[in-house]
């Protein structure tokens, strides 16, 4: 399974992709040495293909209006997600900064490009 970040790295990882959503997604944070990896979901953003798939893999990612959250209690054959597809790993929950955990500087990389 292929999981984009926000930062343009994309990552493989040998999941079980019969799991529901939500715990793939703390299974990847766990392996990105993530401290609350229960605060990360996957999203699925469905692309077209062909030449505008290419110009937009030379830009910088950011969210855009066709990325999907999947469904955190449903596995991602459940959801028509193609075993193919290349998933966004996205910080859902958001409190505030003081409950920014500071000393994790993955989670920090990872919300400030998301942000």
């Amino acid at each position: 399974m292929k999981v984009e970040l926000l930062d343009g790295m994309v990552r493989a990882f040998l999941l079980d992709d019969s799991l529901p959503v939500q715990e793939l997604a703390e299974e990847i944070g766990k392996k990105l040495f993530l401290r609350n990896p229960e605060e990360f979901s996957l999203q699925w953003r469905e692309t077209g293909g062909g030449e505008d798939s290419r110009k937009q893999g030379k830009k910088k990612k950011k969210k855009q209006a066709d990325d999907f959250w999947l469904n955190p209690q449903q596995a991602l054959g459940e959801q028509g997600v193609p075993d193919d597809a290349v998933l966004l790993l996205v910080k859902k929950y958001f409190d505030d900064d003081k409950n920014l955990d500071t000393s994790d500087p993955s989670q920090l990389h990872l919300i400030y490009v998301q942000v």
